[in-house]
């Protein structure tokens, strides 16, 4: 995927064959992956378990007016305490520790494929694109990847162990309350493409701007000759002010996203008050149990919440992966035989020892060479130059 391609990539929908060639960049720290996700999946556990707790208090300490089980409430009460902090720095330290690798390894391959890369590639490549490529979208992928990744755990397993429980606890009015899912389902698909589109747009243009700034820098000289200071003015505003109008909208949809599950999650509530009041007002439920449903419902939608967030960062990781792999995988038009790089090394990785002397001879065996497509310089050239050897003047090469 080159430079010139962007416009019809930005364009592209979900790419499924994206995310699996970053996750397998991810895999190797699959040591600190699987810690961080037993942490955060106790963590949930213990999110799950607070409310249960608080019933178990309304029912054996405020309804029987007895203090006898308060000792034990409190010892288990520090208890989670203790074990939600512990669960907190561990994940947060795994997260840590892949984030940093992360960026390393992807940094690392696009550094070695810009050294095989020949010089057509950057005759025809912005360098603001390249630099783009390698700081912005390098550190925004392995910040989303690493920290999304526990958070969409967590979120996760919250949800799954709210719903299990509201479910044994009162079947009717879980169902009740979780008719709003589908809903939410709807919602939460229309907004992805939306902002998924306008973030692709926003990093597309920001490479632009990058490759404005590196050659405005650049070619100072030659504006300021040339008196050009208007014309990239120009330039540069109306690039700005594309990326301003992509952002706006991402904003809008970003913005719109969050109120409509703020809306949903009321609608949630509601319904729970309703339904729940009535029960408890017939008797066939007490405060307790409508006291878990309204904490659960609060609890469940949050994650829920959480997740719109993480989707949004998802999205915008997804318009840096497609970007920096496209990097990655750009192929090269000039390579070394399997042969050569046994017994020479490659570019990153030289075999010194096995280099011959240099002698100062120079032979082109057949040699064609073009600048890009359909512009040969030279073409089945034979040169053979012995060492001290001068065959070149100043009106013609032989």
């Amino acid at each position: 995927m080159s430079y010139y391609e962007e416009e019809e990539y930005a364009n592209s929908k979900f790419d499924v064959v994206v995310w699996k060639k970053i996750f397998s960049y991810i895999w190797p720290y699959k040591k600190h992956i699987m810690i961080g996700l037993i942490a955060v999946s106790a963590l949930a556990v213990t999110d799950v378990l607070y409310p249960l707790m608080n019933v178990y208090a309304i029912e054996q300490l405020i309804e029987t007016n007895s203090l006898d089980k308060l000792p034990m409430f409190i010892a288990f009460y520090i208890f989670f305490i203790l074990l939600t902090a512990s669960m907190v720095y561990v994940f947060i330290m795994q997260a840590g520790q892949i984030q940093r690798k992360l960026s390393f390894v992807l940094r690392e391959k696009a550094f070695k494929r810009l050294h095989e890369l020949p010089f057509s590639y950057y005759d025809k490549t912005p360098v603001g694109w390249i630099m783009a490529r390698m700081t912005s979208d390098s550190r925004n992928l392995s910040e989303i990847l690493s920290w999304g990744l526990i958070d969409l755990t967590w979120g996760l397993f919250m949800m799954f162990g709210i719903t299990v429980v509201m479910f044994i606890w009162n079947f009717k009015l879980a169902l009740i309350v979780l008719s709003v899912i589908p809903v939410l389902i709807v919602v939460s698909i229309y907004f992805r493409k939306k902002i998924l589109y306008a973030y692709r747009k926003i990093r597309k243009e920001n490479s632009k701007i990058t490759g404005l700034f590196n050659e405005g820098i650049m070619g100072a000289k030659t504006t300021k000759t040339l008196v050009l200071e208007e014309e990239n003015f120009n330039d540069f505003d109306k690039l700005t002010n594309t990326m301003k109008n992509h952002s706006i909208r991402a904003g809008v949809f970003a913005g719109l996203y969050f109120p409509t599950i703020l809306f949903i999650a009321s609608v949630a509530t509601g319904l729970a008050y309703y339904y729940g009041g009535l029960a408890v007002l017939e008797g066939v439920m007490d405060y307790a149990i409508l006291y878990l449903f309204l904490a659960y419902i609060g609890m469940f939608f949050e994650p829920v919440m959480q997740l719109a967030n993480i989707l949004a960062r998802f999205q915008q990781a997804q318009a840096s992966a497609e970007r920096l792999l496209s990097l990655i995988e750009q192929e090269a038009e000039i390579f070394d035989s399997p042969e050569v790089v046994e017994k020479y090394g490659d570019s990153m990785n030289f075999k010194k020892e096995n280099w011959e002397e240099l002698i100062g001879a120079v032979k082109f065996d057949d040699v064609t060479f073009k600048y890009n497509k359909g512009e040969e310089v030279l073409t089945k050239f034979n040169l053979d130059v012995k060492a001290g050897e001068s065959i070149a003047n100043r009106k013609s090469v032989v």
